[in-house]
């Protein structure tokens, strides 16, 4: 018996690295409410949340209203102005409900004038980083024009500037200032530059005219110049909350966390729960952004995982990096940038004094503070960085043979145990998480819909804000519902699912089995095939005739494997030439003997060896294939659930030599695209490089497009791009190749075509026509 489950995609950092920006409802659950594996540190008020009510009255009345005026687009106008079809209408079928969506109403006083500001910043250089919100907290608290307008100012610590009521810069309402920078607690230094600041108005924030807009019938992509402007101005206020409170760290572009501290640096106990390995942490983070919508402005709160490294001593957060290991080139680029905290040096009166020291990574030939010298003149030649530290400060180190790290330049380091520093909290992880930190993150990031709801309206209301009493949100005259908003919604029937004779299944919470002796719709022959043991790999006999009972159950035939013992091959490490020798050789020669499929046996996961093996497989031999695990198979029989293992696999290989595993039942089907309607599915996202890749990386596009009416056949295609560019650039030449494709295959051109993008909800995006 195999079970078939639909995949639920969990957003995390890249997780990520990507944010996923497509509304999601949340089904609330009726008390009593269940506490699932809250983490101590999460520190949750629990709210208990009322069942949905009813949706907005005066929403309602807009979309009805809209409906009768809707008119279909006249695609002789298609250009850059070409006006999108308003929806002719609402689902009738399945049973109508309430949802509570994460979103929350904005409310705005349109007589509060709110302008926007140009900022140049120059000479002598432009500040980055954590320093730029240090700039600017000097400028507003400094400069008299900006202090007496204190919650009254926001910006995007770019080049924007959004206040509440014009600033007193004079009639030509430009200024210019200089700031000279000095870290929070010092005092300015007479001998730093200064940097030049202009400030120049550029214009009001036309709220009102968005509300009309939003109201208008119907709502004419023209009717509103600066609308994503206004809505780009409404971000900045509404994020200034979370970027000036202290307690709360962004993690990523409109991404906050409130950074769990740690009392006994020395050990990483406190994040036992939310250890991602490897010297990572997952803490909760919230995304918000502002949205249009009928009649109303919305903030998005969305929340995930996002991952941070843990505030550690140094040297047990590098012990935990590599983990017995050896990558010091890899510890490197881990550490490097990273920020530390320092106070072995002393005062006139022998009092620690604390420093910050921003590390640049550690001695590539693992080289500890006993065998790493330099030259002091103060001691008279050369000193072991061990010895410095002790005849220096008085400290005898405990861990002498641990790596040293350099928090001076590569021409001219600075060596000081990693034992002695601490790492500053609020530093989020920027680089890419393995497959383990991934699955952890996404443990940490799975709630329920009511756990997801209530930590919503709990924790990540208070960190983005959103509450009665918030100063800077009052001088801009908006206010922000604490409830998340009502949308009505339906819930369909399950389409039927049609097997090989004319058996069908009937989903249940987004599953169904394969069981009763359920044939494959078009199962494919599956004649001659074969296995390959990789390395200390094990594949018993016991599991072989599991697997052949599969194939012939499901309809692929009953050939045995040829040859019967299959294939065993010796790996070296994943990048060295014997393992390369190993997978070229094995495949060419089952190639060469005729075999035209293989289950490709590895002891374990391992993502460089699978990588190496779809090189050679897929493009130098040219060689169907699937990968199987011994660890898996050993516990699948273990759990007498390998008949369904192997019929799950079995899905995969059926598709990759040609078959159908199954159809939407034509007769049963409510969904509007069931076999003979002419429709192409369509998926498109991007993939953006981490800043731990080479400069100017590109971008990757990733698009998929159905090509037959039973959504079976697809074909797929990648193309690069700018990297960080959002927006696909070659959109219409995509969609010409899967139209193409689609045409030859069927003789004719789809009638619907279905497009899933991720990222284009944002109204700062357009998604462009092809």
């Amino acid at each position: 018996m195999a079970e078939v489950h639909q995949s639920v995609d969990v957003d995390s950092s890249e997780v990520a690295g990507q944010q996923d920006e497509v509304c999601q409802m949340w089904a609330v659950l009726r008390p009593p409410l269940e506490e699932v594996g809250i983490s101590p540190l999460d520190e949750v008020v629990i709210h208990r949340i009322p069942q949905p009510e009813t949706p907005s009255a005066v929403v309602a009345a807009k979309e009805e209203r809209d409906r009768p005026v809707s008119r279909p687009p006249k695609f002789e106008t298609v250009g850059d102005d070409f006006p999108l079809p308003v929806r002719p209408g609402f689902g009738t079928l399945g049973k109508p409900i309430n949802l509570r969506t994460n979103h929350f109403a904005i409310n705005l006083d349109l007589e509060q004038k709110i302008y926007r500001y140009h900022i140049q910043i120059t000479e002598p250089e432009i500040p980055k980083g954590r320093r730029i919100r240090q700039f600017f907290s000097i400028l507003f608290n400094e400069e008299p024009a900006f202090r007496e307008m204190r919650n009254r100012v926001a910006t995007d610590y770019a080049d924007t500037l959004i206040t509440a009521g014009k600033l007193k810069l004079g009639p030509s309402d430009a200024a210019e200032y200089l700031v000279h920078y000095h870290e929070a607690g010092e005092q300015p230094r007479a001998n730093t530059n200064a940097s030049r600041v202009i400030v120049t108005l550029s214009g009001r924030v036309p709220t009102s005219e968005m509300m009309r807009y939003l109201d208008s019938i119907p709502a004419d992509s023209t009717d509103l110049e600066h609308r994503l402007s206004t809505i780009q101005a409404l971000n900045i206020v509404v994020n200034a909350t979370p970027n000036e409170d202290p307690k709360i760290c962004q993690a990523s572009r409109n991404v906050f966390a409130e950074f769990p501290p740690n009392g006994n640096p020395l050990t990483m106990k406190v994040y036992e729960k939310i250890n991602l390995s490897r010297g990572l942490i997952g803490v909760r983070s919230y995304y918000s952004s502002t949205k249009t919508s009928t009649s109303r402005i919305l903030l998005n709160l969305h929340g995930q995982c996002s991952p941070f490294y843990p505030e550690v001593n140094l040297r047990v957060l590098m012990d935990a990096f590599l983990g017995g290991g050896n990558d010091t080139v890899g510890l490197g680029r881990f550490i490097r940038r990273l920020r530390v905290r320092f106070s072995y040096m002393k005062d006139e009166k022998r009092q620690p004094v604390q420093t910050v020291k921003i590390a640049q990574g550690c001695h590539r030939q693992n080289e500890t503070s006993r065998t790493v010298v330099f030259s002091c003149q103060k001691y008279s030649g050369d000193i072991s960085v061990a010895d410095y530290f002790r005849r220096e400060y008085g400290i005898t180190l405990k861990h002498p043979n641990a790596s040293v790290v350099n928090f001076g330049s590569d021409r001219k380091p600075v060596w000081i145990p990693a034992e002695l520093g601490t790492v500053e909290p609020n530093q989020p992880y920027r680089g890419k998480l393995n497959e383990d930190q991934t699955s952890c993150m996404i443990k940490i990031a799975a709630r329920g819909p009511a756990e997801n709801a209530r930590r919503l309206v709990g924790p990540g209301a208070q960190i983005i804000g959103i509450h009665a009493n918030n100063p800077i949100l009052s001088a801009f005259g908006i206010s922000i519902d604490t409830k998340m908003i009502v949308v009505p919604a339906r819930i369909l029937p399950p389409p039927t699912i049609l097997y090989g004779d004319n058996k069908t299944q009937d989903p249940k919470d987004a599953s169904w089995n394969l069981s009763n002796g359920v044939k494959f719709y078009m199962p494919k022959p599956l004649t001659k095939w074969s296995f390959i043991r990789c390395g200390s790999s094990t594949f018993s006999n016991e599991h072989l005739q599991a697997l052949r009972f599969q194939i012939r159950v499901l309809g692929l035939g009953n050939a045995p494997p040829s040859p019967a013992n299959g294939y065993h091959t010796e790996l070296g490490h994943a990048d060295d030439d014997q393992t390369d020798r190993a997978f070229r050789d094995v495949l060419q020669r089952a190639k060469d003997e005729g075999v035209k499929f293989l289950f490709v046996i590895f002891e374990k996961k391992s993502k460089p060896f699978y990588e190496r093996l779809k090189y050679y497989a897929d493009q130098v031999v040219g060689i169907q294939h699937t990968t199987l695990t011994s660890t898996k198979l050993v516990d699948q029989l273990g759990e007498g659930r390998i008949d369904q293992y192997f019929a799950n696999v079995m899905q995969k290989v059926n598709m990759k030599i040609g078959g159908i595993n199954h159809i939407l039942d034509p007769a049963k089907t409510p969904l509007g695209f069931a076999p003979g309607t002419k429709t192409m599915l369509v998926g498109v996202d991007v993939s953006h490089p981490t800043y731990t890749t080479m400069t100017k990386a590109p971008s990757v596009v990733g698009f998929v497009a159905s090509q037959d009416d039973n959504l079976t056949r697809w074909s797929g295609t990648a193309r690069l791009q700018e990297g960080g560019v959002e927006m696909v650039a070659s959109i219409g030449e995509l969609m010409g190749e899967c139209l193409s494709t689609y045409g030859k295959t069927n003789q004719c051109y789809p009638t619907n075509i279905f497009i899933y993008r991720d990222g284009t909800f944002d109204p700062s995006k357009s998604f462009s026509t092809a």
